[in-house]
């Protein structure tokens, strides 16, 4: 297990697929909203899974690049939540 090393990533990745909740189930985050799979560019087949922002589910299309970010966690809380949002438009939607 010495063959471990942490690597700095670019945070972006292709929206592989997707799903809107519609009930209240994330702290913080009120429903509707939506939960992206997203592959990451440096590794295919390393998926990650969070909330995609500032998109619908209309302007989402498979394969659309994505960019992570962390929200900051609240006073009191220790954890950053990762959030994906839509780099490229939709074709036809610019």
């Amino acid at each position: 297990m010495d063959d471990f090393a942490w690597e700095k990533l670019s945070g972006q990745g292709r929206l592989k697929s997707w799903t809107t909740i519609h009930i209240d189930v994330l702290p913080g985050v009120e429903p509707p909203f939506i939960i992206g799979e997203v592959e990451l560019m440096e590794q295919p087949g390393l998926i990650m899974v969070a909330h995609m922002v500032g998109t619908s589910a209309e302007m989402l299309r498979a394969d659309a690049v994505v960019t992570m970010s962390f929200v900051a966690p609240q006073a009191g809380e220790g954890v950053a939540i990762p959030e994906f949002r839509l780099l490229t438009p939709r074709p036809g939607k610019d």
